[in-house]
């Protein structure tokens, strides 16, 4: 579908919200609308019982938990972060445990052609075999006997099975996709870490193929080196067959090519920052799955734990599948700038260069002047209406914090967010309806009371026609103190709905490395909090003539 707008061009919408936002915060575009700490993003410092818990956390991804039909999170459904980013934690805490536990953790983190540790991971005494073309990027190592073994079905009589074909055909694929296309930085070279390996002498990325699907995985990747060092190597680790049994696809292509798509961006991503925030990691590689793979969608499912759905959340909220659904940020940061701004935001957050935190990174590349109305559009693009999302027919319905027909009888509707109001980077929606006795000449006046905008506070509404084109976006001129008013045409002839978003813009953080869930894990960005956390918005809509 083609992203235009009828009769209000995209460049004039950005334009008029710049605008708006400067006069409704009282400073000249340009300027900055809240005062912004900048901690930079540091190695997280784990207690003991941190990492006593990452290592329980790991070995209870890396079980067996039998054959079901797996309902994709790169992990099993509630088992917390995708494997990678647990591995990822483990390695950085292994210095907070103690002996036995380090050996334990040391055993996880190895590659399966290890000696090291029985986890059910390693290919123990199984000999193992390795194909590694001179001209190509990476070496895929598989066995054949054993709980891990592959099909060794070889059409073609190369000596090299299908499946191996396959997989490094699809490896390939992303890496001239992702490297080759998009411009991300490669894996970086593990000679260091792997030198000492048997038949390892082209120090490429590593892909070992496993059975990964009896622990509910997909795959995953995990870094090597100091932990005194933010730019490390790594491994990658994907199942052995994607068997309908364990995935429920026949087509076992399907899950194989998401998952190389998803696992090399975070082999990518330790190459700039391997301790960045973990929805920043997760999010941009949920995104670049539908990139690499448009007719996929397998990240659709993730949308259940997005913005879309969940407004009134902050989009870099970690906890549960958020991180993942957090992909939809980066598609529309990627429709409206173009997708190597994704790119640009990954640069921006290089740990060599800048060591910014995501957010830090992020709102640097949009601009600090441009962010409040930036994020705004995006606010508004989660209602769905027509000329937003490419793809937004396949996604699920938008979450409205309330949906009121007004008549001639029920002339106006009041509504406030609940206490402590609207966190950082999030939105509420409210949806009116014209009832179809109004008179034509009716009109809606819409008024806002919100926080201070110096707090990031915006409104913006948008009148929808009934013939289902682009809506009118008309945004609502908040004062210093956030209120305003916008009258708005109702006529039900013409117009199916108004729908008004408030949103809390401010991307300030405040005690970074401090704030942490109940599973020990960073809720928001930099392990910090909002510095604008709380506010109450609330709006009345009424009939005027």
């Amino acid at each position: 579908m083609s992203r235009t707008l009828r009769g209000f061009s995209p460049a004039l919408l950005a334009l008029s919200l710049a605008l708006s936002l400067a006069l409704s915060t009282g400073v000249p575009a340009g300027a900055s609308t809240a005062t912004r700490n900048r901690p930079v993003q540091t190695q997280r410092h784990f207690s003991p019982a941190q990492a006593r818990g990452l290592l329980k956390r790991a070995q209870h991804q890396l079980r067996v938990v039998g054959s079901t039909h797996l309902a994709r999170s790169h992990g099993a459904p509630g088992s917390g972060p995708d494997l990678t980013l647990t591995l990822r934690d483990l390695s950085r805490a292994r210095s907070a445990l103690g002996p036995a536990d380090r050996r334990a953790a040391d055993a996880l983190l190895a590659r399966p052609t290890s000696r090291s540790g029985g986890d059910p991971v390693k290919y123990g005494s199984v000999p193992y075999r390795t194909y590694c073309p001179a001209t190509g990027h990476f070496c895929i190592h598989w066995v054949s006997k054993g709980v891990n073994a592959i099909a060794t079905t070889d059409s073609d009589h190369d000596g090299i099975p299908n499946y191996v074909e396959r997989v490094y055909a699809t490896m390939a694929y992303v890496w001239s996709f992702e490297v080759g296309r998009l411009g991300y930085r490669a894996p970086l070279s593990d000679k260091a870490s792997v030198g000492h390996l048997r038949g390892n002498t082209n120090y490429k990325l590593d892909v070992y193929l496993a059975e990964l699907g009896n622990k509910g995985l997909y795959g995953y990747c995990a870094p090597e080196g100091s932990v005194d060092v933010h730019q490390l190597p790594g491994y990658c680790v994907l199942d052995n067959n994607y068997s309908r049994a364990e995935y429920g696809t026949a087509n076992g292509l399907l899950p194989l090519r998401v998952t190389a798509a998803h696992e090399f961006f975070h082999a990518v991503q330790f190459a700039y920052d391997v301790d960045e925030d973990s929805w920043f990691m997760e999010g941009t590689a949920t995104w670049v799955e539908d990139e690499a793979f448009s007719s996929v969608n397998d990240n659709y499912q993730f949308l259940s734990y997005s913005p879309l759905t969940f407004p009134s959340l902050p989009v870099d909220f970690t906890t549960y599948l958020h991180r993942y659904g957090a992909w939809i940020f980066f598609r529309y940061a990627s429709e409206t700038q173009g997708r190597t701004v994704v790119r640009r935001m990954w640069e921006a957050a290089d740990a060599d260069a800048t060591n910014r935190y995501s957010l830090q990174a992020i709102e640097d590349v949009i601009g600090t002047a441009g962010w409040p109305a930036f994020f705004t559009e995006f606010a508004r693009w989660n209602t769905l209406s027509t000329g937003t999302y490419r793809e937004r027919t396949g996604y699920p319905a938008p979450a409205y914090a309330t949906s009121t027909r007004l008549d001639t009888g029920n002339t106006s509707v009041t509504y406030t967010t609940p206490s402590p109001g609207l966190r950082h980077l999030s939105a509420a929606h409210v949806r009116v309806l014209p009832a179809a006795g109004l008179p034509h000449s009716q009109h809606l006046q819409v008024d806002v009371d919100a926080p201070d905008t110096s707090r990031g506070s915006t409104a913006v509404v948008q009148v929808r026609p009934r013939d289902g084109s682009a809506p009118q976006v008309l945004p609502v001129v908040l004062d210093a103190a956030g209120n305003g008013s916008r009258v708005v045409t109702f006529d039900p002839s013409t117009v199916s709905s108004v729908v008004l978003t408030m949103v809390n813009t401010s991307a300030a953080m405040t005690d970074c490395g401090n704030v942490f869930g109940a599973d020990g894990y960073p809720r928001y960005t930099c392990a910090g909090h909002g510095v604008y956390d709380s506010g109450i918005f609330s709006m009345n809509a009424h009939l005027v003539p």
